[in-house]
């Protein structure tokens, strides 16, 4: 039965993989954790923890240790949900960037 569990995990993994890639996410760990950089200084990533998925994104500034700023997006157990999420929060960024020059 665990190999059974084990097969559905990779399968479910390696979906979630595919469908991070073809919106622009590389694979920092399969089927855990994803980053797409937004510019020089800020990245957004998706993160699957022992309960659910979570979609944040993080801005730093060379020279500093840390973060400058840091925003949860969203937070699911549905991986649709976040990837919904996080192509309307893209959206919303090349909008803004069009909007400010």
């Amino acid at each position: 039965m665990a190999i059974i569990h084990e097969l559905i995990e990779q399968a479910e993994a390696e979906s979630s993989d595919e469908k991070a890639k073809y919106i622009g996410f590389i694979i920092a760990l399969s089927g855990t954790l994803y980053t797409c950089s937004l510019s020089r200084h800020s990245a957004v990533y998706i993160e699957k923890n022992e309960i659910e998925w979570e979609l944040w994104r993080e801005t730093h500034l060379p020279g500093k240790r840390g973060l400058i700023s840091f925003k949860i997006i969203a937070s699911s157990k549905d991986f649709k949900f976040i990837l919904r999420k996080v192509e309307n929060y893209m959206k919303y960024i090349q909008k803004k960037r069009a909007r400010d020059l």
